[in-house]
């Protein structure tokens, strides 16, 4: 059955340097095996071409990935082409038109995400088979039904970069190398790859021996401690028991009289050894917890009587302290300001403030006399002073004054004039007695404006003269205006003296107002003093003080009497550890008290603690049920019944967890057996994953010689047909070891000295070396269903003579006569910028009959097809 693969077309959209273009090989000829050669400078899209096709049969690029992945480009900037031409163009796409089985068949590639570098994942694209579209193993290995996309590019592609890299590999990486050329253990090597794991993923082995480390040995020592330690706990239990008392004897011990009505005898409430263990440690529980309580009462019922006498008696000392404190002593300090507030309200002299506080604002509104001004000053008076007061009755000659300065005025309204020099004269004449008096004082400047200059002596004589000018008639107002001015300023005087007065009378008022507030402001403190011992403070004398101080002092004990009740009590509190029963400290609620500590306390932090063990008493006393025949109750009697019951519950609760321990027990055993079971299976399996892993690498290894072995004659013919003229006699390629992946490229010189390859052969030699490896491996997978190769200008380094010795090994492998089935290669593309060997090549190719499709590139997705 004829399962040869042919390439027949190739459609490109906006991918890499194409914007839209499609090769059409072969068109015209019904034979489509051969040689595609591609001409054409450099950048002219040739080997785009050819990572096109890679692309569309494998979802990704090689070299492409690998330069990306290199340089980890993440910037959205530098992503921009990495495989789109147009970027705003988001559906990049290639189509393929092949002849497999003789049947016609479109293969289609599409990429349309954001992220270009996503596109080197075939899991992002879209892969599509005569327009189905392919899910699962989307790429050409669904096609022919063989896996080859992983190892394309190392298998199916020869370049010069590709070639020349042999130059930096070590002997591990040469192995590497041509392992993947060699093929035939890729299942071999994915299931070491998932034992052993590599490139960051996790091997079986690794996650193995991780669970097991950080898991199932972890759990099986903290199980087998568990059960070993319950194991122990539980023989210490069972030898307790053995030693411990009889429950009947216990029972026999209890003391039959009753402590309070409810109170059950053990023997009544045991039925035998076989009852509830639950229910029976309940009932000692809450019957033992009772006769605590009543044991606790008993024993300290003498404490909490005397507490209680000797809080009421520290209350009277603190009260009696607070008295001579808060308000005997301070009397005698306080005893003025205390008097001015004895019989006064406070509400009422807030409210008189207020009231003058306001007729002080309405008097200052009259500050300048008119007489409207002397009628409500008068008015004012009467809310100030009383009516027989002097100032009153000197006040009232102002309305006689008002009405004479007012006749005066009428008077002098007569001897108006608008003649300004007339005016002049008679403001001379009538502050003539002003500037003398002015003079008197040593005043050099002029009362009106200041001026020396303006002011001197002379003046004074002008106006005299004005006076004389003037004549007698003026005299007589002069006159006049003299008794105006004489009244006017009298009037004034009278106005603001009543005035001020007045104001003065308000401003005293106010102040002795506020000094009572302030005294009630100040004294509210002792004023609530006087209120805690029921003292009226408007009733208060030294008198009354020494009556209090009296019967507060008569309410006190002696010294002596409460330190030894003190005593008394402290002796009682204190427990085997030597803190004070229920009392702690009144900075930390947490911490007990010693006796020292409360010995040092003040009166209120002993009030303090002396009611904290009353509340705590008077607590347990408020839930327990105490009856007449508590009073004549002996404490030894509590004391037995509790601590038979104690010894009771204690067997009881050991005979409960031995109980709970052979319950756990079994369960941990099943557990521990359990994990110890897994524990062992996981370190046999850690043990069978390392023997199968190496058992797999040397059988990878051992496959490895096998085909090199195969290999090895073609190899030397190949090599020999190409490398014409060199001191090299062959070339071997060797696997070394059983295991280790290692490989030797050796040269042999024709003086039998075998030296590294690497070091000897220059990069034209190398290049020969590996074309020769990579036409050898290609021959030995004649038998694939896809025998197309991809050779992108591989022999730039090499010299004229071994290119013409490859390119007739090239030919002759696809003459016509070569093509019975037998041949290693259906198609072969072959790219070259250099003019001169792409004519050579397609010379040789038509005058030996070579079927073969020639494109010549002319630009950027332009051609011209030649052949």
């Amino acid at each position: 059955m004829n399962r040869n693969f042919f390439i027949k077309d190739v459609e490109i959209k906006n991918f890499r340097g194409y914007s839209n273009q499609k090769f059409d090989f072969f068109k015209g000829k019904e034979d489509y095996r051969g040689l595609i050669l591609l001409g054409g400078p450099n950048g002219y899209g040739k080997t785009s071409l050819l990572d096109a096709i890679e692309w569309c049969f494998t979802g990704s690029v090689h070299r492409l990935k690998k330069d990306f992945s290199t340089r980890r480009d993440s910037n959205n900037k530098l992503l921009k082409s990495l495989i789109r031409n147009n970027p705003s163009d988001m559906e990049v796409w290639v189509k393929i038109n092949v002849l497999f089985n003789n049947e016609q068949l479109e293969i289609e590639r599409l990429f349309n995400q954001t992220d270009e570098s996503e596109a080197f994942y075939p899991q992002n694209s879209f892969f599509k088979a005569d327009g189905n579209l392919i899910e699962e193993n989307n790429t050409i290995d669904s096609i022919i039904g063989k896996p080859i996309a992983t190892d394309f590019y190392e298998r199916f592609t020869c370049s010069y970069e590709k070639n020349i890299t042999i130059y930096e590999k070590n002997r591990t990486d040469i192995y590497a190398m041509f392992s993947s050329f060699l093929g035939g253990t890729k299942d071999i090597q994915v299931a070491i790859g998932n034992l052993d794991g590599g490139n960051a993923n996790e091997g079986l082995i690794s996650k193995l021996e991780n669970k097991i480390n950080s898991v199932h040995k972890p759990s099986y020592v903290i199980l087998k401690d568990t059960y070993e330690k319950l194991e122990t706990k539980l023989d210490a239990l069972l030898k307790e028991k053995e030693t411990s008392s009889d429950i009947a004897e216990l029972i026999s011990d209890y003391p039959k009289v009753k402590a309070f009505d409810d109170e059950m005898i053990p023997s009544m409430s045991l039925h035998g050894v076989g009852d509830d263990i639950e229910k029976k440690l309940i009932q000692f529980k809450k019957q033992n917890s009772s006769l605590m309580k009543l044991r606790f009462l008993k024993e300290y019922s003498t404490a909490y009587n005397e507490s209680k006498t000797y809080k009421e008696d520290l209350g009277k000392e603190k009260t009696y302290n607070s008295f001579m404190e808060r308000v005997y002593q301070p009397y005698h300090l306080k005893e003025e300001d205390i008097q001015s507030i004895q019989g006064k309200d406070l509400d009422t002299i807030k409210s008189e403030k207020r009231n003058l506080e306001s007729i002080k604002i309405n008097l200052m509104k009259f500050q300048d006399p008119t007489k409207n001004g002397a009628s409500k000053l008068k008015e004012l008076s009467q809310e100030i002073i009383d009516e027989d007061d002097a100032h009153l009755a000197f006040f009232v000659v102002v309305k006689s004054q008002f009405v004479t300065r007012e006749s005066l005025s009428n008077q002098l309204e007569g001897f108006k004039t608008p003649d300004k020099a007339l005016q002049a004269l008679r403001l001379l004449v009538d502050h003539t007695e002003g500037f003398e008096k002015h003079r008197e004082k040593e005043h050099n400047a002029c009362p009106l404006c200041g001026s020396e200059e303006n002011f001197p002596d002379k003046e004074l004589e002008l106006a005299k003269v004005a006076r004389d000018v003037l004549g007698v008639v003026d005299g007589k107002r002069a006159d006049l205006q003299k008794e105006f001015d004489d009244c006017d300023t009298e009037l004034k005087e009278t106005y603001k003296t009543f005035y001020e007065y007045l104001l003065d009378k308000i401003e005293k008022a106010l102040f002795e107002l506020i000094k009572v507030i302030n005294n009630f402001t100040n004294l509210q403190s002792y004023i609530s003093g006087c209120v805690s011992f029921s003292i009226d403070i408007n009733q208060l004398t030294q008198s009354l003080l020494e009556e209090k101080k009296e019967e507060f002092k008569n309410q006190l004990k002696e010294t002596l009497v409460l330190a030894t009740l003190e005593t008394s009590i402290l002796e009682q509190l204190v427990n085997e550890q030597g803190f004070l029963m229920a009392i702690t400290s009144h900075h930390n609620q947490e911490q007990q008290v010693r006796i020292p500590e409360f010995k040092a306390f003040n009166i209120v932090d002993k009030i303090n603690g002396l009611t904290q063990f009353i509340d705590y008493y008077q607590d347990i006393l408020g839930n327990t049920t105490t009856d007449n025949v508590f009073n004549d109750m002996k404490i030894e009697l509590l004391v037995g019944k509790i601590t038979t019951l104690d010894k009771l519950i204690q067997l009881v609760e050991n005979d409960k967890e031995i109980q709970n321990i052979s319950s756990e027990i079994k369960e941990q055993k099943e557990l521990f057996k359990e994990s110890d079971k897994i524990y062992t299976r996981s370190k046999m399996e850690l043990v069978e994953f390392k023997r199968i892993s190496r058992d797999l690498k040397g059988l990878r290894v051992q496959w490895d010689k096998d085909r090199v072995s195969e290999i090895k004659e073609p190899l030397q013919k190949i090599y020999k047909r190409i490398n014409r003229h060199t001191n090299i006699k062959d070339i071997n390629l060797v696997i070394e070891g059983r295991t280790n992946k290692i490989a030797g490229l050796w040269a042999n010189t024709k003086e039998d000295e075998k030296i590294f390859a690497p070091n000897i052969l220059s990069a034209g030699q190398l290049s020969v070396v590996a074309l020769s490896i990579f036409i050898s491996v290609a021959l030995g997978q004649k038998e694939s269903p896809f025998k197309c190769y991809f050779m992108d200008d591989p022999i730039q380094t090499m010299d004229d003579l071994n290119i013409l010795s490859f390119i007739d090994l090239l030919r002759a492998e696809l003459a016509p006569k070569n093509q019975l089935g037998n041949q290693f290669v259906d198609q072969l593309f072959f790219t070259t910028c250099d003019e001169k060997l792409e004519r050579l090549i397609s010379h040789k190719m038509k005058n030996f009959g070579v079927n073969f499709s020639h494109v010549h590139f002319t630009g950027y997705g332009n051609f011209e097809m030649k052949a």
